[in-house]
């Protein structure tokens, strides 16, 4: 029971903190960015770091140019899906499969 209610006091907590706290706009502007290209860092950091430039990304053995790199080649690769979504129309391609199926 304890438990129980200690969770949901710092479920409580977690709410009104993230609802009260507003991050200035040197913060908010960069995570905003990563966000919009978020999934497509998820779905390829993988390759990039482990299977395709291993070497290249480890070679500096600086944990903070790592990540730099890394995140650096995952935004080119993300920009580079986006456009070509753009430029097939990817968006009227879902929109047109999720309404012959009624999902939308």
């Amino acid at each position: 029971k304890d438990a129980i209610l200690f969770d949901a006091l710092l479920i409580a907590i977690l709410i009104i903190s993230y609802k009260s706290i507003r991050l200035p706009n040197v913060i908010s502007k960069p995570l905003e960015f990563c966000g919009k290209h978020s999934m497509n860092i998820f779905l390829f950091h993988t390759f990039i770091y482990y299977y395709w430039f291993r070497d290249f990304i480890y070679s500096s053995r600086n944990p903070i140019i790592i990540y730099i790199l890394l995140l650096a080649i995952c935004l080119v690769i993300s920009f580079t899906l986006e456009y070509i979504k753009k430029i097939i129309r990817f968006d009227k391609l879902v929109n047109y499969i999720d309404s012959l199926y009624g999902i939308r």
